[in-house]
């Protein structure tokens, strides 16, 4: 694979299984380049608070300790791929974010950790989600200011 002088990657996990095909290419990148691998997961919580109100559009409401539960399965789903990274050799690090991914992957994150590029699948949310928000990977392609991996298929292997 060729290299691209990359010394920050940036992958953008949500526990879809494109997320998963993200962050294995992403690794594959930050392998190939010596490169720091980012792995960030960004809760949006106006979806939280949409779904807590949710009784009144048939979702049913979700408790506060719910949405705590939910809060810390993403971070140990973050701590887990870091461990994983970390098995192949890369230099990995995590963070859980919360707000809107598109703009936390596209403003925040690549200036908190100097990213050259980003990683993300190339789909994620549920239907209703990218209905009323778009596609996070449409949106991250079309606004941000790095080079973007859009991953839609397996790493090849060696």
């Amino acid at each position: 694979m060729t290299k691209f002088n990359y010394f920050n990657v940036v992958v953008g996990v949500d526990g879809s299984q494109a997320s998963d095909l993200a962050f294995k290419k992403a690794m594959r990148i930050a392998a190939n380049n010596h490169a720091r691998l980012v792995v960030v997961a960004v809760i949006n919580e106006r979806n939280l608070v949409r779904i807590n109100k949710g009784a009144s559009v048939g979702f049913g409401a979700i408790s506060p300790n719910s949405i705590e539960a939910l809060k810390n399965d993403v971070q140990v789903r973050v701590s887990n791929y870091i461990q994983i990274a970390k098995e192949e050799g890369l230099e990995a690090i995590g963070t859980v974010r919360y707000g809107d991914p598109r703009d936390i992957l596209t403003k925040t994150i690549i200036n908190d950790y100097d990213a050259d590029v980003l990683v993300v699948g190339a789909t994620g949310a549920g239907p209703v989600t990218r209905l009323m928000m778009g596609s996070t990977a449409t949106y991250v392609v079309s606004h941000s200011p790095i080079d973007v991996f859009v991953v839609r298929t397996e790493p090849e292997m060696e």
